[in-house]
């Protein structure tokens, strides 16, 4: 069996899409699918925010209305932003990109309504994706160590 690459030592548990995977590790393709679900969340919402800040009019791709106004339109444009950054953060730092898609996602939706809930649902998507791309930090901690059962004691002496 071969290892998919930047996969850390451990007990190996099976094959997903012909590479091998790590106990609790994330198959290879979480990230890229993160980070198309964030891009088209992040593309889907520059139209959202040109229609609330009131520069283009709203057409097929945003058929319910929102808030709108001068300072609206550039919170939203930032959180536009804000959801392409996560979205170009996805493949070198997972848990970054989730918390810049969820917080993108959420004030998109309390900024502007109706009109930020489809990319927000594409931005949660990917937010949700990163999360599962993140190792885990304590996965050596939970490593069997040797004579243990586990390494999970509980508080009662090994025996």
């Amino acid at each position: 069996m071969t290892r998919w690459e930047g996969a850390p030592e451990g007990r190996i548990i099976g094959r997903v899409s012909g590479a091998t995977t790590r106990e609790g590790a994330a198959p290879p393709w979480v990230r890229p699918a993160a980070m198309v679900a964030a891009l088209l969340g992040a593309a889907w919402g520059v139209p959202a925010a040109l229609g609330a800040l009131e520069v283009i009019g709203r057409g097929p791709l945003l058929p319910v209305d929102g808030r709108g106004g001068e300072v609206i339109g550039i919170v939203a444009l930032v959180l536009a932003a804000t959801a392409l950054a996560g979205a170009l953060t996805v493949m070198r730092k997972p848990a970054v990109a989730a918390a810049l898609l969820f917080i993108a996602s959420f004030a998109g939706v309390l900024a502007i309504g109706a009109s930020w809930v489809g990319p927000a649902a594409f931005q949660l998507a990917g937010s949700m994706l990163a999360l599962w791309a993140v190792p885990n930090p304590f996965a050596e901690e939970m490593q069997a160590r040797p004579g243990s059962r586990g390494g999970r004691t509980h508080g009662r002496p090994e025996m």
